[in-house]
């Protein structure tokens, strides 16, 4: 078995008679970043949870660098992070909380004091380091997460949702930072629905849908600068008609007209042949991306 992979084998898992994943099979390689995305609600954060070993598959096997991940050295390769910087103690201080968990992962903090103090700065969270927990913003809980999750320094990191709650300034610290710790190789893998953020990680991109992946890319492959996705408002839609030609296409009932996103060749059959009373370029974010991707797989 390759120590230096991850390897999802005939994966399903289930939440009482919910499927939520069946039969996945995805291989990663070290050093790699990996983000998944798809719609609320598809197993992306499930998938994560199951290589970290916070829960467990139905069937199939998952070995992170050769170790199963039902084993509970598999928990100390791994750092989850949940979304919105969950699971501190909200009656403790940042630092509190910080020095907390790194005597949990048997770190001295005297040997990674300037590290920790170097990356508040950068996110701009060293004045909040003496506030209690539950009186800092969604955004700044997060930075916590993330800036204790780094200097824990996992084999792999697994990120829910990283950018919930920051401003566009972190959000692209949180990008550089991230590609300094991947040349230190360490693995990261991520839920997100950021697009600009991937496309910054130039991140190998999953999609999950219908229990499985729909499509497995490099985010800069697949999106590109003259990839643009329409909305548009149509009125006195023949629905049986419309359904008939675009077999692919959503179509949405808004009060008097009906609502689609397609792409640019779509977009000029339908001005063809319906009353099209509105289209506007969307930009591409990761509805539209999502969308786009369903009329390609």
């Amino acid at each position: 078995m390759n120590n230096d992979t991850i390897l999802l084998e005939n994966i399903s898992k289930s939440f009482g008679e919910h499927q939520i994943i069946e039969d996945l099979n995805i291989e990663m390689t070290r050093g790699e970043i990996v983000s998944f995305i798809g719609a609320n609600g598809t197993g992306k954060s499930t998938i994560l949870k199951m290589i970290a070993g916070l829960i467990y598959q139905d069937s199939g096997n998952i070995y992170v660098f050769g170790i199963n991940n039902q084993k509970k050295k598999n928990l100390d390769l791994c750092e989850f992070v949940m979304e919105s910087g969950q699971g501190y103690y909200g009656y403790l201080s940042a630092y509190e909380n910080a020095r907390y968990f790194f005597g949990l992962n048997k770190i001295r903090y005297q040997l990674i004091e300037k590290e920790f103090l170097d990356l508040c700065q950068r996110f701009d969270f060293k004045q909040h380091l003496d506030k209690k927990v539950d009186a800092l913003s969604q955004g700044n809980r997060q930075k916590l997460a993330l800036i204790v999750a780094l200097i824990i320094q996992p084999e792999v990191l697994l990120l829910d949702e990283p950018t919930n709650g920051l401003d566009s300034k972190s959000i692209h610290i949180l990008s550089q930072v991230l590609l300094e710790y991947k040349q230190k190789n360490m693995t990261i893998l991520m839920t997100s629905h950021d697009m600009s953020f991937m496309k910054a990680m130039n991140s190998r991109t999953i999609f999950i849908k219908n229990r499985n992946i729909a499509l497995d890319t490099s985010i800069n492959q697949y999106v590109k600068e003259d990839i643009c996705i329409y909305h548009m408002c149509i009125a006195d839609v023949e629905y049986e008609k419309f359904i008939f030609q675009f077999p692919q296409i959503e179509l949405t009932r808004n009060e008097t007209y009906f609502e689609v996103y397609v792409t640019d060749i779509q977009k000029n059959a339908i001005i063809l042949e319906y009353d099209v009373l509105e289209f506007s370029k969307e930009s591409m974010d990761i509805i539209d991306f999502q969308k786009s991707i369903e009329y390609v797989v």
